[in-house]
């Protein structure tokens, strides 16, 4: 959201909200936070916190023509 203060640096944890982890595991570290395209939120590119190829679940968010769209 446009009120959190995420920097470059910052560690990437799991929320727990919805379920599917538990919270407090780490995902990454930030390594550039820039505003959306359409200003109201932000992106933030992260670095993750374990090699890609070890991963059993992961959730891929690509921008395509101004609108995000993810893929599983």
């Amino acid at each position: 959201m446009r009120e959190e203060d995420a920097q470059p640096d910052d560690v990437v944890v799991t929320s727990g909200r919805q379920g599917h982890f538990p919270k407090g595991f780490m995902v990454g570290q930030i390594r550039h936070v820039g505003p959306s395209p359409t200003g109201v939120s932000y992106h933030a590119q992260v670095v993750p916190a374990v090699p890609i190829e070890r991963l059993e679940n992961v959730l891929v968010i690509i921008e395509q023509k101004g609108e995000m769209s993810s893929n599983k």
